[in-house]
């Protein structure tokens, strides 16, 4: 199928109208949206509302009344209906999800860490993995063609099942292994994988096509690059025995898939400052114990990504790590959240539930805005930390946990404490160890790296060839404010990719707030109608050592001065000072 010119159209099937809304909303905040969203609460309507319009995408939601979602699945798919299916699940559970994908579904997602991005990308994955599958069926030749312009990575095995008789651009690029090595090859040399993984490829190629699931797998190319991805077998359309392996790359939303199949990895935290130098080392310390954290910092600084580091790192590696966002959520709501529920403890229990805190037995439980947490909820969560022990709404009989708490938050907790909206006893024992995350503007030093990290990670997902920023369009980078942190400066650089029309991003391919030089982003010393030109972002970048000698020009000696331009402090201008006479 291919989605047509007009808006794309997504049916969401989900018996709660609180949903609905929260998936409108979620779709409309995407910039630029092109979703057309039609709501059916069973599956009566949801087939009537297809019929009077052809809908692009469905998002099935799990739970449906007396019936399942997945029983909804296999009578959409008995109607003859192929569009992509995108499956809704209110917790994180590898046994639902492993249902859902064997009845037909294409993607699942878990409302609680769904976001609009996340959301769309899942959408456009789920319909390009049915376009191509429904590529294949038409046609093998034509479809050899198409494959070889796709960003999705295919490979097509020889009548024996052994050796590699087409490879796409994509799959070589994916492999970073040439692809005059991987023809005529074994298949087996064709992925950096572990022996471990072609064992679970074998195993996938001798199950009869409906049972194979797709199997996540991990590597790092020769180049550096670090490529989180999953494998398809399907069987050629003419010829059972020969076995085409789809590779997709998940790169860009594997920090949130993680969370829900358990397979995660320690990512990277990004940063040569001398705060976050300092930061990694408290990190690696913190893991060695099971000490409640609470991590401090602006929106965008990268509380979540610290959480995790913390606990990949330490020996709890091997269990659950779940976050949850506490802000905006109703007292009863996130009680169930936490602490589950009981069958019938109140309207709309039609189940028992397990919370987080047993979900993430024996591993780490990260509660993101944890300042936000209704008051009877704080006592209820002062309890757990103290008797570590946990009460199911609904219930009375204590169940014991083994559950490390991490927790984050962007608001004064003390002066929450002095204006009576946060418990004092429950900040003591969640404040036990703090980390304190530097906001961007502290550590202008990391852009660049910071920068080069993102643009790399854009063009190996999109395959566009945009190489470096220009010296302007550096400078403006480094005298921004940057009050969204990490998280807005790496969407400013995706948003500046897309829109460079070369291979060299220019000033006018920012966001306007950044593009727009504004005085008051600079210090206010007479040197605020000046930029320091940083070059390009890539291995050829300007020295060190020239940009200094620029900076200490421009401020007339003034080495304090010449610090502030280069975005670094006084201390660390003097070092590199030093080592450049030595």
């Amino acid at each position: 199928m291919a989605i047509s010119t007009g808006p794309i159209q997504v049916l969401l099937i989900d018996d709660d109208r609180a949903d609905y809304v929260i998936t409108r909303d979620m779709l409309e905040s995407i910039p630029g949206s092109p979703y057309a969203l039609t709501w059916a609460p069973n599956s009566e309507e949801a087939l009537r509302a297809f019929r009077e319009t052809p809908h692009d995408v469905i998002l099935l939601d799990y739970l449906l009344g007396e019936t399942t979602g997945v029983d909804v699945l296999r009578h959409i798919r008995q109607q003859g209906i192929e569009v992509p299916i995108i499956m809704l699940t209110a917790v994180e559970d590898r046994a639902v999800d492993q249902e859902a994908l064997a009845a037909g579904a294409d993607e699942y997602l878990t409302k609680a860490s769904a976001t609009g991005l996340l959301l769309d990308r899942t959408i456009r994955y789920a319909v390009e993995k049915r376009r191509l599958q429904t590529q294949i069926v038409r046609s093998r030749d034509d479809v050899r063609s198409i494959l070889d312009e796709l960003r999705t990575g295919t490979a097509i095995t020889s009548a024996d099942g052994m050796r590699v008789s087409f490879v796409s651009r994509a799959f070589e690029k994916l492999a970073g292994i040439p692809r005059q090595q991987i023809l005529g090859a074994p298949w087996t040399d064709a992925l950096p994988v572990t022996e471990a993984d072609r064992n679970a490829i074998r195993e996938q190629m001798a199950l009869p096509s409906p049972q194979r699931v797709r199997l996540p797998l991990h590597w790092e190319t020769g180049q550096g690059t670090r490529y989180w991805t999953e494998l398809e077998v399907l069987d050629e359309p003419r010829d059972a025995a020969r076995k085409i392996l789809v590779l997709y790359d998940v790169s860009d939303i594997h920090g949130l898939r993680r969370l829900l199949d358990g397979r995660a990895e320690f990512c990277d935290i990004i940063g040569k400052s001398e705060s976050m130098q300092t930061l990694f080392q408290q990190i690696g310390e913190l893991a060695r114990y099971d000490t409640t954290v609470m991590i401090e910092g602006e929106t965008g600084t990268g509380k979540e990504l610290v959480a995790r580091a913390i606990h990949f790192s330490g020996h709890r590696s091997g269990k659950p790590f779940i976050a949850v966002n506490c802000a905006g959520l109703t007292e009863s709501i996130l009680a169930s959240q936490l602490f589950g529920h009981k069958k019938g403890a109140f309207t709309g229990a039609v189940s028992d539930h397990i919370g987080y805190f047993e979900a993430a037995e024996g591993g780490t439980l990260f509660l993101d805005e944890i300042g936000d947490i209704p008051p009877v909820v704080q006592t209820m969560l002062l309890r757990v930390v103290q008797e570590r022990e946990i009460v199911r709404v609904g219930e009375s009989t204590p169940r014991t946990i083994n559950v490390r708490l991490l927790s984050a938050t962007n608001r004064d907790l003390n002066r929450e404490v002095a204006e009576g909206r946060f418990r004092s006893d429950l900040l003591y024992r969640v404040r036990v160890a703090r980390l304190t995350l530097p906001p961007l503007r502290a550590r202008r030093e990391d852009i660049p790296v910071l920068v080069t990290s993102f643009l790399r990670r854009f063009t190996a997902k999109t395959g566009k060839q945009v190489e470096a920023f220009s010296p302007g369009a550096a400078s403006l980078l480094m005298s921004y404010s940057w009050p969204g942190n990490v998280r807005e400066l790496q969407n400013a650089v995706e948003a500046a990719a897309i829109s460079c029309r070369g291979t060299t991003v220019q000033p006018g391919d920012l966001p306007p707030e950044i593009a727009i030089p504004q005085s008051a982003f600079l210090p206010q010393d007479g040197l605020s109608g000046q930029r320091l030109n940083l070059g390009r972002f890539d291995e050829f970048s300007v020295p060190e050592g020239l940009r200094i000698e620029e900076a200490l020009a421009k401020a007339g000696g003034n080495r304090a001065k010449a610090a502030r331009l280069l975005g670094i402090s006084r201390t660390t201008l003097y070092r590199r000072l030093a080592a450049m006479k030595s």
